[in-house]
């Protein structure tokens, strides 16, 4: 499953927690961001984050990474 950031408040509470490196901090959007690509959908920043700001969804509903992992 690939995870998938809401509008959140960008605090940056998650950013430690993924051993996959998907999550890296966007200085243009002020805002963690997750690289859907490398994401292997384990929830670990969704555990980290305390204004629930991180969702999980299943990769079949994006198309572009149906195939991936």
């Amino acid at each position: 499953m690939a995870r998938r950031r809401k509008v959140g408040p960008g605090c940056g509470e998650c950013l430690g927690r993924c051993h996959f490196n998907s999550l890296k901090y966007e200085v243009t959007i002020d805002k963690p961001n997750i690289d859907h690509l490398s994401c292997f959908g384990c929830g670990l920043c969704m555990t980290a984050c305390s204004r629930n700001a991180i969702n999980l969804v299943g990769r079949k509903t994006l198309p572009g990474l149906v195939n991936a992992w």
